[in-house]
């Protein structure tokens, strides 16, 4: 298994995660079409990533596919609208609503 192989494997897992973060900002913001676009990529992803996984039979591209993954996920939350404002990144300066219960 060569080292580019594993961080192409990698890459897919930050991009995915990084669609991951875009679907839960595009269900905050009700926009129903975007969610819907961007689940049906990460599905395509995971599943090439899942078929290539189970051809190899070996967990280095599961470890690399998971490390790019929490890069992703990291990368994707600190750079969102909605994580430093508070408005889940509606684009308005007003604080989201707190509950009460």
């Amino acid at each position: 298994m060569s080292l580019l192989v594993l961080a192409g494997l990698a890459l897919l897992g930050f991009v995915e995660w990084l669609l991951a973060v875009r679907r839960a900002v595009y269900a905050a913001q009700g926009k129903r079409w975007r969610c819907s676009f961007v689940v049906l990529w990460e599905n395509v992803l995971s599943l090439a990533v899942l078929v290539y996984v189970v051809r190899e039979s070996s967990l280095w591209p599961l470890l690399a596919y998971s490390i790019g993954g929490g890069v992703g996920a990291w990368f994707g939350a600190s750079h969102s609208k909605g994580d430093r404002d508070g408005t889940m990144g509606r684009g308005d300066q007003r604080p989201a609503p707190r509950r009460t219960d």
